[in-house]
């Protein structure tokens, strides 16, 4: 039977965790909580807890948390990038344009359709040297939680079947030394969430509503979403056009040879672009796959219906926002930047032969475009085949010989011959 609600200057609040939020701390002659406040305290920790328990994705929230919580005891920084601190600081800016609830909730449920919050990447930073001891202490406290490491060249921990959402892990860790530039791959990453003791439990909550949603279509609590946006702070670093504002002291050269780094510069240099296009460049080109799958059919579109869906809400007017992808600046970067180096690669072979190449492309790694290719957009594949098409003209008869050749470190070859196979340079 529901607890009957009773007025009167005697009343305090009862905790029931398991209502709505907006329910669970209401009047009532026996409650033991004299102010709602005072309540709420208490018993939404209490409705937290139960609803992570109540849901399917109980058992990963309980590894990870404990990870997270061991990781932060030990002095390691934790922080949430991708999609999601984009997402709940575009939900924060609702917030505090519309803070009616229902007009809040019914732009809340148009937000819904972007997509952002998906899978939840905690990126962990020791700040010391991860040498073969630490490695050693990280992959202990990672398997007595059943975690396993499922990246070669780097430490990301993962559950050994993991709860998957649009094909990534919902959750997953990585480990690395320091907090620079090297890993940008989008504009999502111009945003990030510190993770403390405090605010971890939203992140699951957050982590349970989203997904919850996305898999079987059930309504979002909008009251705990408006609680939590007041918990959560997204930090914004200094950003120009959705790029990081990079010290050129803190570029991060991802051991790309001096040659193809000079021919960054001298590229952003001919056409005026934005300087902190340096970095973008150069964490892009190391994976060719970034620039043209996962940048091209992932990350833009996601700006560009992120642009939209802010102007359609009025939240902007016609200015674009300088921490979102500027969408049509980086597909005009991305067709000269591609052309550009096609022309430079063709150069260098003609000035210093195929090892000229290897060397000038060292540390590229062109593997995941063989392991992505049936994913590749129509215009992602035009792109590759204007990267090194005009190569593969040129040793197309000598292939072959190139193919176990140890100085193609990047695997370029591999993939040409790979691509031959697919007939890919036919036409």
């Amino acid at each position: 039977m529901d607890d009957v609600l009773i007025g009167g200057n005697n009343t305090q609040y009862i905790c029931n965790h398991t209502k709505q939020y907006n329910q669970i701390c209401t009047k009532h002659i026996n409650g033991k909580y004299k102010t709602y406040d005072n309540c709420i305290h208490e018993c939404e920790d209490k409705y937290i807890k139960h609803n992570l328990q109540q849901s399917e994705i109980q058992r990963e929230v309980k590894t990870f948390e404990s990870l997270i919580k061991q990781l932060l005891q030990s002095k390691v920084g934790v922080y949430i990038q991708g999609g999601n601190p984009l997402g709940i600081h575009i939900l924060k800016i609702m917030l505090s344009v519309y803070k009616d609830r229902d007009k809040f909730k019914s732009n809340f449920d148009k937000f819904l359709s972007l997509n952002l919050m998906k899978d939840w990447d905690f990126h962990c930073y020791t700040y010391k040297t991860i040498d073969d001891a630490y490695k050693k202490k990280l992959n202990k406290l990672a398997k007595s939680l059943n975690l396993v490491s499922t990246a070669k060249k780097y430490i990301l921990y993962q559950t050994k079947s993991p709860i998957k959402i649009s094909d990534a892990a919902l959750f997953e860790a990585s480990i690395w030394e320091n907090d620079n530039s090297s890993g940008l791959e989008s504009v999502m990453s111009t945003m990030k969430i510190k993770i403390t003791q405090n605010n971890l439990k939203y992140i699951f909550m957050l982590a349970k509503l989203f997904y919850q949603y996305s898999t079987k279509k059930r309504t979002i609590d909008i009251d705990i979403v408006m609680r939590i946006l007041d918990k959560i702070d997204v930090i914004i670093y200094p950003h120009s056009d959705g790029l990081f504002v990079v010290k050129p002291s803190l570029i991060n050269t991802e051991e790309l040879s001096a040659d193809l780094l000079k021919m960054i510069d001298i590229f952003q240099e001919r056409h005026k672009y934005n300087p902190n296009i340096k970095q973008f460049l150069i964490t892009h080109i190391k994976e060719p796959k970034r620039m043209y799958f996962r940048l091209l059919s992932k990350n833009l579109p996601k700006a560009e219906n992120t642009y939209k869906f802010l102007k359609n809400i009025n939240i902007i007017k016609n200015d674009y926002p300088q921490w979102l992808l500027n969408v049509k600046n980086i597909n005009e970067i991305v067709s000269t930047f591609t052309s550009d180096l096609s022309v430079y690669i063709i150069h260098v072979y003609k000035t210093d032969g195929i090892y000229g190449v290897f060397d000038f492309l060292q540390n590229v790694n062109f593997k995941p475009i063989r392991d992505e290719y049936s994913r590749f957009s129509q215009q992602g594949l035009k792109y590759i085949k204007v990267l090194i098409g005009g190569l593969y003209k040129l040793i197309e008869a000598d292939i072959d010989k190139y193919v176990d050749d140890p100085k193609d470190t990047g695997d370029l070859i591999i993939t040409l011959k790979f691509l031959q196979t697919k007939h890919f340079f036919d036409n």
